[in-house]
């Protein structure tokens, strides 16, 4: 594979094909540790050809290649070598935003608001409260920032939040 002068930059060929493909990402990444197509195949169990097919759509879709290929060995090229970090980067990110919506889903993370009347405030409130943490880990007190709530016999006090850790 050889670009010449007249050919797309990665960006722009990028912006033509759409979003990179994760799962060509996890198998460069693959591909990059071990050096070895057979071996780098056998994680992600998948055929050699396949992974192959993978790495060549990845390096097609960004306009570059990656590796450099004789009979007997892979190396990372140069743009490997920058692509490596940024594609492990790209891929914690991805980890992360998935965890953080099955957390969502699950109701493990969010604001959770506590409104009260005073009068059950004394009695119910402190212990409420001390149950959060214990019931909820991932939450911690937050502010309840500017928000008014108001209710047919008038304004209340300003619920309390917790709020997901970072």
């Amino acid at each position: 594979m050889c670009y010449g002068p007249t050919d797309y930059t990665a960006s722009e060929r990028l912006r033509e094909f759409g979003a990179l493909d994760l799962r060509h990402l996890r198998h460069f990444l693959i591909l990059a540790e071990t050096l070895n197509f057979h071996r780098a195949a056998e994680r992600p169990h998948i055929t050699q050809p396949s992974l192959s097919r993978s790495i060549r759509r990845l390096e097609n879709d960004i306009g570059v290649e990656l590796f450099m290929r004789t009979q007997r060995q892979v190396q990372l090229s140069a743009a490997g070598r920058v692509l490596v970090p940024e594609a492990q980067q790209l891929l914690s990110y991805a980890r992360r935003t998935e965890a953080l919506l099955n957390d969502l889903h699950n109701g493990q993370a969010g604001t959770l608001r506590i409104g009260f009347l005073a009068s059950t405030a004394i009695a119910l409130l402190p212990k409420l409260l001390r149950e959060v943490p214990s019931k909820l880990p991932s939450c911690s007190p937050g502010d309840a920032g500017n928000e008014q709530r108001r209710t047919v016999a008038g304004p209340t006090r300003q619920p309390d939040r917790y709020r997901p850790h970072p």
